[in-house]
C-alpha cells in the first residue's frame, strides 16, 4: 500500500485511499438485502455496524464520484428494505428484537449467527448510518422518499427505555436464551453515539439521568504531556464523529475542561503518533509516518520468535496506547496474584501459568484491554471477561476484589490439571 502513494499529490493520495477503503463495501456486500461481511474471510457473516458504515459511505462515493447516485439509491434501499421488513422477535431465525439486531448476520438469509448478541452499540452504528443516508437522499422522488420513511421506521421502532434494563446505563446486548449482558456501557468509549441517539429516540428514549450515569466514570489523563479524557484505541475517538459534528459543543465534563469532543479527538490522534515516535515495544518501522492502533483483528493467538525476541500476538482486542497508570496497576496485581497463589499450592511452576492468564487481557504494544466479549468462537475465562470490563473502567479495586475472589478457582482447577497428570 505504501508503495502505491509515492510520488502522489496529498490530494491524490487520499483519493486514491479512500477509492480503495470504499470499494471494500462495493466487494463484500450481498446486493440482494444489502449486507456487508464483517471481514474478508471466506463464509464470515455480516456486521450489522459494517452495513451502517456502508450507508455512511455511500453518498461520500458518490459526491467523489465512487458511485452513481442511482446506484447508491439501489444500494441503500435494498438494505433499508431488509432491516424494516425482517422478522423481530424471540424466535431461533429472528434478525432482531425490540427494534435492536443482532450483530453478526448470515450473508444470504439474514438470520443470527454464532449465538450471537443482540447488540445496542453495533446497532446503533446501523441507525446511524441510515439517518445519514436519509439525510443526503433528499430527492422528491418515491425511491429516494421511501429510503427517508425506512429509516424513521427503523430508528423509532428501537426501545431503548428496554435497553435500560430498569438502571440508568444502556447494556451492551441481550439474548433470548440468557438475557440481558450484565455490562453496562460506562465511560468515554464508543458508545456516544449510542448515548445520542437514544436520547434523541422521539419514541422510546433513554432516561435523562442514562447521559450522567455514563460519563460518571470519565477518565481525565495526561499521557506524552496531552491532557485529556482518556481512552486507548483510536477508533473511540473517532467512530462517534462520523455523524456527529462535534466541534464547539461541550457537555458539563467538556466545560469542566474547557475543550470539546473534537479537540478531546485531536489529541489523541497526536498521542498515538507519539506512541509511534517512542515505539516502546521495538517494533519495526513505527514512525511519525507509520501510527494509530486501534481495536482491529491480529495474527494471533500465539507467540513468535522475530529476531531472537519472543513476541505474543492476538486476535481481535481493542488495541490502543498503554494507559500508564494501569500498566503500573497489573504489575502489582501480577505480583499479588502471583504470590499468593504460590504460596496457598506451593508450586513456583503456577508463576508462568497465571502470568500468561492474565497477560491474555493486558496490554502489549499498546493493546488495551478488550472491552467486551469476542463475539465468536473464543474461549475465555469468566474472570478474564470481568477483569476486561472493569479495568477499562476507574474501578481498579474492582478488578483486584474479582481477581482474588477468583484465586481458589484457579488454584483448584491447576491442581486437578496435575492430578490428572497433565504437569
Amino acid at each position: 500500500m505504501a508503495l502505491a502513494f509515492v510520488g502522489l499529490s496529498d490530494g491524490r493520495m487520499l483519493h486514491v485511499l479512500a477509492k480503495e477503503t470504499f470499494d471494500y463495501f462495493i466487494h463484500e456486500v450481498n446486493p440482494a438485502n444489502g449486507l456487508i461481511r464483517d471481514k474478508t474471510h471466506a463464509n464470515w457473516p455480516a456486521s450489522i455496524a459494517a452495513t451502517g458504515l456502508a450507508l455512511s459511505a455511500y453518498p461520500i462515493g458518490v459526491e467523489h464520484g465512487l458511485m452513481g447516485r442511482d446506484a447508491a439509491v439501489n444500494r441503500t434501499l435494498a438494505t433499508l428494505r431488509f432491516f424494516r421488513d425482517s422478522p423481530q422477535g424471540t424466535g431461533r431465525y429472528a434478525t432482531g428484537y425490540k427494534g435492536f439486531f443482532y450483530h453478526f448476520l448470515d450473508m444470504k438469509t439474514g438470520r443470527r449467527v454464532w449465538d450471537c448478541e443482540l447488540s445496542t452499540v453495533d446497532s446503533a452504528y446501523l441507525f446511524a448510518g441510515a439517518l445519514a443516508a436519509a439525510v443526503y437522499f433528499d430527492h422528491d422522488n418515491p425511491r429516494e422518499r421511501e429510503i427517508r420513511d425506512c429509516a424513521e421506521t427503523i430508528y423509532r421502532r428501537a426501545d431503548w427505555a428496554w435497553a435500560q434494563n430498569g438502571t440508568p446505563r444502556v447494556s451492551l446486548g441481550w439474548k433470548p436464551t440468557t438475557g440481558f449482558d450484565p455490562s453496562y456501557w460506562r465511560g468515554y468509549d464508543e458508545s456516544l453515539i449510542l448515548q445520542i441517539l437514544g436520547l434523541g429516540s422521539p419514541t422510546h428514549p433513554l432516561s435523562v439521568e442514562s447521559y450522567r450515569a455514563w460519563t460518571s466514570s470519565y477518565q481525565w489523563k495526561q499521557v506524552y504531556g496531552q491532557p485529556y479524557l482518556y481512552s486507548g484505541p483510536l477508533f473511540i475517538h473517532q467512530f462517534s464523529q462520523i455523524w456527529l459534528d462535534l466541534r464547539g459543543i461541550q457537555d458539563e465534563f467538556m466545560s469542566e475542561k474547557g475543550i470539546d469532543y473534537f479537540e478531546n479527538s485531536r489529541r489523541a490522534t497526536y498521542i498515538q503518533q507519539q506512541y509511534a515516535i517512542r515505539n516502546p515495544g521495538n517494533w519495526k518501522h513505527y514512525s511519525e509516518y507509520f501510527w494509530g492502533i486501534t481495536a482491529s483483528d491480529g495474527p494471533g493467538p500465539g507467540t513468535v520468535e522475530i529476531d531472537g525476541v519472543k513476541r505474543e500476538f492476538f486476535d481481535y482486542v481493542a488495541r490502543g496506547v498503554v494507559d500508564l497508570d494501569l500498566e503500573k496497576f497489573f504489575d502489582r496485581v501480577h505480583d499479588i496474584l502471583l504470590s499468593r497463589v504460590a504460596r496457598r499450592i506451593g508450586d513456583k511452576r503456577l508463576l508462568l501459568i497465571i502470568r500468561r492468564f492474565l497477560q491474555a487481557g493486558m496490554m502489549q504494544d499498546g493493546c488495551a484491554l478488550p472491552a467486551t466479549r469476542e463475539r465468536h468462537k473464543v474461549d475465555r475465562s469468566p474472570l478474564y471477561w470481568q477483569i476486561s470490563c472493569w479495568t477499562t473502567s476507574t474501578s481498579y479495586s474492582k478488578a483486584v476484589t474479582i481477581a482474588f475472589a477468583a484465586m481458589p478457582t484457579i488454584a483448584t482447577s491447576m491442581c486437578d490439571h496435575r492430578r490428572r497428570g497433565n504437569g
